[in-house]
């Protein structure tokens, strides 16, 4: 008896360490005011200032093809940490956010935070504390 309850405490055990759910949560950014439902949505998600201001070595970047003027995007399953997203429609598809001849974007974009101006944030603006699944607005500026 004593042995059975030894190996259903350790498969136990096994089981949780095996389970990802047990170590990461589901982040979601929930993108909105998507003007035209045409072309694709980045989402691309750091997890240090560096990185964030110069759109470099994301822990994470998901391309979906825009099909409502709300969407989804699931960025996995993430250990707990501090993280902040930056989104962009790519409305021509042509892989890249465009700018005008003035330098202002001419497709719509957008980050974690509360930030309503078109400048971009910073990292501590953008940055959210994670450690259990849940979803964050983007709001998309132009």
């Amino acid at each position: 008896m004593k042995n059975t309850k030894h190996l259903v405490a350790l498969t136990t055990l096994l089981t949780s360490l095996a389970s990802p759910s047990i170590f990461a949560e589901e982040l979601v950014a929930v993108i909105t005011n998507i003007k035209e439902v045409k072309g694709s949505l980045y989402v691309s998600l750091y997890n240090n200032e560096a990185n964030f201001q110069r759109n470099e070595n994301p822990v994470t970047r998901k391309k979906v093809n825009v099909d409502a003027t709300t969407m989804n995007v699931s960025l996995g399953d993430l250990p707990s940490g501090e993280y902040a997203l930056k989104a962009y429609h790519d409305e021509n598809d042509n892989g890249r956010l465009d700018f005008s001849n003035t330098g202002a974007p001419s497709e719509s974009f957008g980050s974690s935070g509360s930030s309503k101006e078109l400048a971009p944030p910073t990292y501590n603006e953008a940055k959210i504390a994670f450690s259990k699944s849940q979803k964050v607005n983007i709001n998309l500026l132009r």
